[in-house]
């Protein structure tokens, strides 16, 4: 589990979701707004459609924040939004969904 710090709360993600830009990868949509706390904080929205029980919700929740744990510092000052549309068994899988999209993120915040 991410520190609280780290995370969005529920008006945070209602913003990111009305003026974020959106990037699509395989089984999720990423939404990414700056921020001015100087590091990045995550959220992921898991369906009801998707996985109708509260206990499928959460260990999808918990392998995305596993997932993104150690880029944290690398990412700087961005609130990430994560939508998933297809369930993740393992921290790999996931990792191997958001890789390109995380280099692209990660390039264009260098330039």
């Amino acid at each position: 589990m991410l520190a609280r710090q780290n995370r969005l709360n529920k008006r945070e993600v209602q913003s990111a979701l009305k003026i974020g830009s959106r990037f699509f990868v395989k089984g999720a949509t990423l939404v990414i707004t700056p921020n001015n706390c100087g590091h990045a904080r995550f959220a992921v929205l898991v369906p009801k459609k998707m996985a109708p029980s509260a206990h499928l919700r959460n260990r999808i929740r918990r392998v995305y924040y596993d997932c993104v744990a150690g880029e944290i510092k690398a990412l700087g000052g961005r609130d990430f939004l994560i939508i998933t549309r297809e369930a993740v068994s393992s921290v790999d899988e996931c990792e191997k969904r958001l890789k390109g999209a995380m280099d692209k993120i990660k390039s264009k915040q260098s330039l």
